[in-house]
């Protein structure tokens, strides 16, 4: 193998990306599908049988390892070797530095604890109570997410916490399907460009986009679905060369196993239709993706919660309040259509950012001004971006960002969305417009489906499974054009610098002293867990160590929403009285058993003398003679 066409070709023809993706997509569907079983039995916090499982995952690859011949394994490394030697010095520079942060981020995953308010009030406090009640059935939680959100990543945290035992165990499912979208993206571009070092690079700028970089550490579930979305994507742009039933399966179950994690998996429909009719001119294979995607579809509604949701609630979304809130269902077609516009617009201004960089002096002031650009040239156009007709939350430009719900591409998406426009306007880039389009249509139906949300940067993150392939064909330019050499040299350095800053001064937990906040390698658990809210960091200590005195005794709540229930769990049931299924009536008092009683003060105001005050409004109550 002497050139990069050989290399191309023993990496896809060899099924190195093939096999590796085929093995990600199928150990998620084992474990889910795992989980559906135990669940099905109420046997979620059964750790041997999630250990056998992982066995049937774990064991097959390991045994193939241990028995290729030694000269096979020696010839893959001198091919890996060999790909550097078509790279110049500030590409591998860039190689470099994405592994550094991949390899912070690991250990961000494997020594500190997760944080936000959705893996505190949503994602990790569902998990314990599925534990606790050993199956996904209905409970009174307070958080309407906790119970109508479909259950599959909730499936693969279970599984990833009974495996390690620890609860740091479950940062790890968004850090693998970090690693496996770029892999997909490598892939993708790979197949496209026909070039292997700027493909390389595609899959490494995808690991530097500000949000991406973020959700590697993060125990929320749009990073998971995404690898989910760039396996399917990968195995979909295969049959146009090669007619499989086997490809046809690999890819409509990715996208299905996405659905499981979340409703906003409908939004990659669209987009993988239509580069299933642009790039598949076999219409039989059309047909029996179609088919074969209802299927899996199906077998999804039935088991991811879907089902339950419509049979209690009238909607597979749950509550009509929760359709409302998040969908124009109430709007006129016309309103539908101002408002989609105005979301694409605003969506739009957002890519124009610096996230990831300090929020600082004149990083601050250009990020700023950049937006007010934008802003402007879409308000040429007659948008009106300010209007909060048809919005959750008001549009605003403040930032830079380093926050993973909130951030958005950084500096790279520059470089994407110049490529993504490129491969559709000049004539030579055009293989690469079937997935312009699609990108394209992703951002079409986030800003047509539902209201305008500042906090959906992390949804597009599938949107740059279409995109960042693209910028393969700029890195296979570039060193023939000084000029536009010079200018991607700036974006990668830019890139790099702007991926350890974002580690660096992480919103609310950043790893050295900023802007008043503590270092997390200063923090200890409880403060790591509450860092978002602060307000709730002594309280917390105070409540956990009331716990830890009464550890056979159930904690009883009426609590609000927004509590990050997750710092509850401490080995002792937790049983919430007040939730979206039975909201908290006094008389619920009278009839539960010995136990600690934690309530809110501005829901249950019936304070008595002897309850215990731990701040934030919440108080501590004990209940049963035999524990005073």
């Amino acid at each position: 193998m002497t050139n990069q066409s050989s290399i191309r070709t023993f990496f896809l023809c060899d099924c190195w990306i093939t096999s590796i993706l085929k093995y990600y997509v199928i150990a998620n569907f084992i474990l889910i599908l795992g989980g559906i079983i135990l669940d099905f039995f109420s046997l979620l916090n059964a750790r041997e049988l999630w250990i056998l499982i992982w066995a049937i995952i774990l064991i097959p690859p390991i045994f193939k390892i241990k028995i290729q011949r030694i000269s096979k394994t020696i010839k893959k490394i001198n091919t890996v070797k060999k790909i550097l030697t078509f790279s110049n010095k500030s590409e591998r520079i860039f190689i470099f530095f994405t592994l550094i942060i991949v390899f912070v981020n690991l250990l961000t995953c494997l020594f500190f604890y997760a944080y936000n308010w959705d893996s505190m009030s949503y994602h990790l406090a569902r998990v314990m109570y599925f534990i606790q009640n050993q199956n996904t059935d209905f409970f009174n939680a307070s958080y309407w997410a906790q119970v109508f959100h479909p259950v599959y990543s909730s499936y693969l945290n279970i599984a990833f916490f009974m495996l390690f035992g620890d609860e740091k165990g479950m940062n790890l499912v968004q850090f693998i399907g970090g690693c496996f979208s770029a892999f997909s993206v490598f892939g993708i571009a790979l197949f496209f460009s026909e070039n292997i070092i700027p493909s390389i690079l595609s899959g490494c700028l995808f690991l530097n986009l500000t949000q991406v970089n973020l959700q590697m550490t993060s125990t929320q579930n749009d990073l998971w679905m995404s690898s989910l979305l760039g396996c399917s994507l990968y195995f979909l742009i295969l049959l146009k060369d090669k007619k499989s039933i086997n490809l046809v399966f690999l890819s409509c179950l990715g996208v299905a196993i996405s659905l499981g994690g979340k409703l906003s998996g409908v939004l990659y429909i669209p987009s993988i239709l239509v580069l299933l009719l642009i790039t598949i001119e076999d219409r039989k294979t059309q047909f029996w993706y179609c088919i074969i995607f209802a299927l899996l579809a199906s077998f999804i509604f039935f088991t991811s919660g879907y089902w339950e949701n419509l049979t209690h609630f009238g909607t597979i979304a749950g509550s009509q309040e929760v359709v409302e809130e998040h969908s124009f269902k109430h709007f006129t077609i016309i309103e539908r259509l101002q408002f989609g516009v105005e979301n694409t617009f605003r969506y739009s201004v957002h890519f124009f950012s610096l996230d990831g960089m300090p929020d600082i002096g004149v990083i601050r002031e250009v990020h700023r001004e950049m937006k007010k650009i934008s802003i402007a040239f879409f308000q040429l156009l007659g948008a009106n971006l300010y209007n909060q007709e048809g919005t959750r939350s008001p549009f605003v430009i403040d930032g830079p960002y380093a926050n993973e719900n909130i951030s958005y591409w950084g500096i790279l998406g520059f470089l994407v969305w110049i490529s993504v426009f490129s491969s559709i306007f000049v004539k030579r880039f055009r293989h690469f417009s079937p997935l312009a389009f699609c990108a394209i249509i992703f951002l079409l139906a986030q800003s047509f489906s539902s209201q305008y949300d500042p906090w959906r940067g992390r949804y597009f993150i599938a949107c740059a499974i279409f995109a960042a392939p693209i910028t393969s064909l700029a890195f296979q330019r570039y060193s023939y054009h000084k000029i536009v050499s010079l200018t991607l040299i700036m974006f990668l350095g830019l890139g790099s610098f702007s991926s350890l800053t974002t580690l660096f001064f992480r919103g609310d937990r950043p790893l050295i002293p900023y802007r008043g906040m503590k270092s997390i390698l200063t923090m200890n658990r409880i403060e790591q867990l509450t860092s978002e809210r602060t307000v709730l960091t002594q309280p917390a200590i105070a409540i956990t160590n009331w716990i830890d005195r009464y550890p056979h005794f159930p904690l009883y709540t009426i609590l609000p929403a927004n509590f990050h229930e997750y710092i509850l769990f401490r080995g002792n049931q937790v049983i919430p009285l007040n939730g979206i299924l039975e909201s908290f009536q006094e008389k619920m008092l009278t009839s539960i058993d010995s136990g600690l009683l934690l309530y809110d003060r501005k829901i249950y105001p019936d304070r008595q003398a002897e309850d215990i005050r731990f701040g934030a409004n919440l108080f501590g109550r004990i209940i049963g003679e035999e524990l005073q």
